[in-house]
């Protein structure tokens, strides 16, 4: 797999982007314990797109098995509402699981504190 990171600075939420076969993208941000994190990415076809602590990214990199806290394989839309478990480093993969180009969006929400559901 390759990623796209090196451009990722040109990439904003709403803005599309390609995707090439076996291509990834990530996306790092910090947050606090209890803030609900809204992300949905949709594709022109079926792609892989994960939530997960910035450790397990890690150990994705370094082709060990994959944990997250939410996301799905082989779905053109993803969409998810986060409560985040622990104040840390998190990172969204989205990975172009598929055997052609694929032009890729994501959107992103962050509400701190304590909202109730």
């Amino acid at each position: 797999m390759k990623s796209t990171n090196d451009k990722i600075d040109h990439i904003q939420p709403g803005m599309p982007f390609r995707l090439k076969p076996s291509e990834f993208i990530s996306l790092t941000f910090d947050a606090k314990k209890g803030d609900r994190i809204h992300w949905e990415v949709k594709a022109e076809g079926s792609l892989s797109a994960y939530l997960m602590d910035y450790n397990e990214f890690i150990l994705f990199l370094e082709d060990k098995k994959l944990t997250s806290i939410d996301g799905h394989e082989a779905h053109a839309i993803h969409s998810y509402v986060t409560r985040i478990p622990r104040t840390g480093k998190y990172t969204i993969l989205i990975n172009n699981i598929s055997d052609r180009p694929l032009a890729t969006m994501y959107e992103f929400e962050r509400h701190t504190g304590l909202l109730l559901w």
